[in-house]
Order: C-alpha cells, then structure tokens, then sequence
C-alpha cells in the first residue's frame, strides 16, 4: 500500500516530501492503483473473518481481488494460500 510505504520510508529512511511525491507519481504512472470503495472495506472485513487475516492483508488480499489478480507476492502471508478460489499468495523469497 502506498500509504504504508510512505509511511516507512518518512519514518525510516528520513525520505523528504519531494522524494515521496515523486514515488506516487511514478507508480501511479506504472502501476494499476487501486482506491479503497465500500465494495473492498466490505470484502476486508469478510475476507478477515474467512481467512483470519489481519485487517491491513485483508484490504491487499480484497484489493488484489478486485482487478482479479490471480497471484498476490508477500512476504507477510502464508505462501501457496488461495484466497476465494482465484488468488494465491506467493512468498517471492521463497
């Protein structure tokens, strides 16, 4: 998530506002960004309870669902789970 990235990287990296502006705008221009609607808060919530997710994985793993991604790459979820039939969950470091 966006948010969180510019978040560590303020926090951790002392990154300045001109270097975070600049990484928006960039995977923005590269990326499909997906904007929290009602239709994936709800799924979170859901896909919480199922799956015993956190709140956080669930609004990525909702997020992923709605543009239909098929594989989600983390590092924070348990590798080769398949979230509603549709997404695995793939640890790149694995």
């Amino acid at each position: 998530m966006i948010n969180e990235l510019s978040y560590r990287l303020i926090r951790k990296a002392q990154a300045g506002t001109h270097d975070i502006r600049r990484l928006i705008n960039s995977l923005y221009r590269k990326y499909v960004v997906v904007e929290f609607t009602r239709p994936i808060l709800l799924q979170a919530l859901a896909l919480r309870d199922q799956y015993q997710l956190s709140y956080w994985d669930s609004l990525i793993v909702a997020s992923a669902l709605s543009v239909q991604a098929s594989n989600l790459l983390t590092e924070d979820m348990h590798h080769g789970m398949v979230i509603d039939g549709r997404l695995t969950i793939v640890n790149p470091l694995i």
